[in-house]
């Protein structure tokens, strides 16, 4: 009796479809980004920030993260966002990483979180609105932030924060 041997094509293509089925490619975001973007205080000192914007053109809620600890960091939380339909900044606080001026903690923190909630509201991309969103360092940024009472502060995402 003569055996039939499978062609060795055959495992090729069968562990090629198994390899696709369980490690799917991944898509490119759908996001388009700025780098860098400088965003001027209302004393002069430039604060830099990465801006995600959804693919398609339009008018989007803005979430704004400002943080001390860089902002790749905070990068795949914005892709996520930014794919749903939201424009995400994530800023360097002032004297940190790319941006300019002094750190002292807490010390410019309403007023740049401020100035930077005016400025994300005043971009064409922007609906107007903007929440702010982060924990720990970044809670507090946002509740200092508020003190100064933007009509653009939509909401804020708090998270372990006094």
């Amino acid at each position: 009796m003569r055996r039939r041997l499978v062609p060795p094509g055959i495992f090729v293509l069968a562990a090629g479809l198994a390899t696709a089925l369980l490690f799917p490619q991944t898509q490119p975001p759908a996001v388009r980004f700025q780098f860098n973007v400088p965003v001027r205080m209302r004393d002069g000192v430039t604060l830099a920030a990465h801006v995600f914007l959804p693919k398609k053109e339009g008018k989007y809620p803005v979430i704004l993260i400002r943080t001390p600890y860089g902002k790749e960091g905070e990068q795949a939380g914005a892709l996520y966002f930014a794919e749903r339909g939201y424009a995400v900044i994530v800023q360097d606080t002032r004297g940190r990483n790319d941006s300019d001026g002094e750190w002292y903690a807490f010390k410019n923190e309403a007023d740049d979180g401020h100035d930077s909630i005016e400025w994300a509201a005043a971009q064409s991309w922007s609906s107007g609105k903007v929440v702010t969103m982060g924990g720990s360092y970044l809670a507090i940024d946002q509740w200092l932030a508020a003190t100064r009472g933007s009509s653009h502060l939509a909401a804020m995402v708090v998270l372990v924060s006094p």
